[in-house]
């Protein structure tokens, strides 16, 4: 593999001694090393750089996902959306506990409602297909998902 890199002294049957054998052989992969940490330094640049554009949680995701979670939903609550939702429903009344399941990209994996004082089964569905259609700014380790809860408390028509 290096004998292409290797100096004509090295390929020709001349005389070598073994001092410039190990020299020529030190050059060959001194410049091989050097491309390779080149080329090392420049993708941990990358990543560094990636990782600084999305949260990328890895040790104890739990807070912080939570809080981008809550943020995105309050976002989310002051959307045209949820509030043409609002307005469709004004006997929709109460609160849902829902228990949220995300996946790597900040993607809902599932929406499930766990204890509701609404009635509204129309109001529920679309707030629970809205939720699901959100996407959080985050990322977990591949293949970790994280469960939380949200409680969601309809203040406008109460």
């Amino acid at each position: 593999m290096l004998q292409h890199q290797l100096p004509n002294l090295f390929k020709l049957n001349k005389a070598r001694t073994p001092e410039t054998t190990c020299r020529i052989c030190f050059e060959v992969v001194s410049r091989a090393h050097l491309g390779l940490a080149l080329v090392l330094s420049c993708f941990c640049f990358t990543v560094s750089q990636a990782q600084q554009e999305s949260p990328f949680f890895r040790n104890d995701p739990s807070e912080k996902v939570e809080s981008a979670v809550h943020s995105g939903l309050g976002e989310l609550w002051q959307s045209d959306d949820h509030l043409e939702l609002i307005e469709e429903h004004p006997e929709a009344k109460g609160s849902i506990e829902f228990e949220i399941t995300l996946k790597r990209k900040g993607i809902v994996e599932s929406v499930r409602k766990k204890n509701t004082s609404i009635e509204d089964l129309k109001f529920m569905n679309e707030l629970q297909h809205l939720i699901f259609d959100t996407k959080f700014k985050f990322k977990l380790q591949k293949g970790n998902t994280h469960t939380m809860y949200y409680t969601y408390t309809n203040l406008k028509n109460q």
